[in-house]
């Protein structure tokens, strides 16, 4: 049970529409929402990149705020520390829960809750369509 967020009831993970959006959020290949009882009452969105480099695989971004001061524009985390790494831990798990079940493909959203994982249709949250070539993770 997670010690920060014990009231989460499941996630809904979402995947881009389609590469170019993939591309244009910088290799975000997952939006995760962290949600406690609703669909629509969660954290999120906790999102799941490629690492480019070396090292290759998938890392977890909290959610961001945008925050102008003295007309000076700064984007600072919503979580950070303990609470945070607690909350991209959730989202990766979520996140390979349903790349175990369904792989990872284009413009698609999931539910889980607990080990099960149930897609829950197409990617209403992010734009346009392309069905095409599936991402690489």
């Amino acid at each position: 049970m997670p010690k920060y967020f014990p009231g989460i009831t499941h996630c809904i993970v979402r995947t881009p529409k389609n590469k170019e959006e993939m591309e244009a959020t910088q290799e975000v290949i997952a939006d995760v929402a962290l949600c406690f009882g609703d669909d629509s009452d969660g954290l999120g969105p906790i999102r799941i990149k490629k690492m480019q480099g070396v090292i290759s695989g998938v890392s977890a971004y909290p959610p961001k705020a945008l925050v102008i001061e003295n007309g000076k524009k700064a984007w600072l985390y919503i979580l950070n520390g303990k609470v945070a790494d607690e909350a991209k831990m959730t989202a990766l798990i979520a996140f390979d829960k349903v790349k175990q079940k369904f792989g990872v493909k284009y413009n698609k959203k999931y539910k889980v809750v607990g080990d099960t994982v149930e897609e829950i249709g197409a990617n209403d949250a992010i734009s346009s369509s392309g069905m095409g070539e599936q991402p690489t993770v």
